[in-house]
């Protein structure tokens, strides 16, 4: 009688493991094991042996650039093809603007390292380190103003801190420029009887409002 109560109980832990296993194996195929991609834009690179075709470039987390070109020979955009590696990981993202070397694609390292690839006379060129933005835990980057009102690309981090870069060649360095949840905390945003005040046209000396000359 014991026996089959201990061929029972092992029965019961072989099905369980059966069970968990392929559970296992499911949730491992539906994540799959292909590239993980994390961010697209508009940029120049090589397709069919032309450098610097105008297209969409998407890369993945670890540096590997795949390009579409914009138009080959007619209204349809060619194939997508694996075009280029930028020689990093931990990719963020990736935009157009300009770098230490003129204008073209830039990749955002979360460690705060910059990858450029220049664009001159139709020619893209190999990727090479552009700047360090000083921080770590990069997550985005964007194209807008800085703290004094100069256009510049910003970057993010995961704690809410911006870094800028004034927009231009040659570029300047990185800079501190905000933290998000600090400004916010010391900030008060103004009322709107306030605003109306600012922004409302003077009155004349019979209570109306003087139109502007």
């Amino acid at each position: 009688m014991r026996q089959a109560k201990a061929f029972l109980v092992v029965c019961a832990g072989l099905l369980c493991l059966v069970v968990v296993g392929q559970s296992l194996v499911g949730s491992a195929s539906g994540q799959g094991n292909g590239p993980r991609f994390v961010a697209m834009s508009e940029g120049n690179g090589t397709y069919a042996g032309f450098s610097g075709v105008s297209g969409t470039l998407a890369v993945t987390a670890d540096g590997e650039i795949y390009f579409r070109s914009a138009c080959l020979g007619g209204p349809q955009p060619g194939p997508w093809i694996h075009e280029s590696t930028v020689g990093t990981s931990s990719v963020v993202a990736m935009n157009n603007g300009h770098g230490q070397d003129g204008g073209g694609t830039r990749v955002f390292v979360s460690d705060g390292t910059v990858y450029f690839r220049r664009t001159m006379s139709g020619m893209a060129t190999s990727w090479v380190f552009d700047s360090q933005i000083g921080a770590t835990g990069i997550v985005a980057v964007a194209y807008g103003k800085d703290l004094e009102g100069c256009w510049a690309d910003l970057a993010l981090t995961a704690s809410g801190e911006v870094f800028s870069r004034r927009d231009g060649y040659p570029c300047g360095p990185w800079r501190s420029d905000t933290s998000i949840l600090e400004a916010s905390t010391n900030t008060v945003a103004p009322s709107w009887g306030s605003l109306k005040a600012r922004y409302a046209p003077p009155l004349g000396k019979s209570g109306q409002a003087q139109e502007g000359r």
